[in-house]
């Protein structure tokens, strides 16, 4: 996956650990269309983010963790 190091997408995420769905960042992966987003939300905002994926990308939970040890 490519993401900009200035898009700080797991800011968006709940800091609420019994709201687990909420805690983590989802990438999105139409097939069809050929096009991938990056969801999180707190449960007042939402944050939408498009990226391009690599072939052996899949849609999923993400933890907010991994965006910062890849920067």
């Amino acid at each position: 996956m490519k993401l900009s190091k200035l898009a700080l997408i797991e800011g968006a995420c709940s800091q609420d650990q019994t709201r687990f769905s909420l805690t983590g960042v989802f990438l999105e992966k139409n097939t069809e269309t050929k096009t991938a987003r990056l969801l999180a939300t707190n449960g007042i905002i939402l944050a939408v983010l498009p990226v391009q994926t690599d072939d052996d990308d899949a849609s999923g939970h993400i933890a907010p963790e991994a965006f910062k040890q890849a920067r």
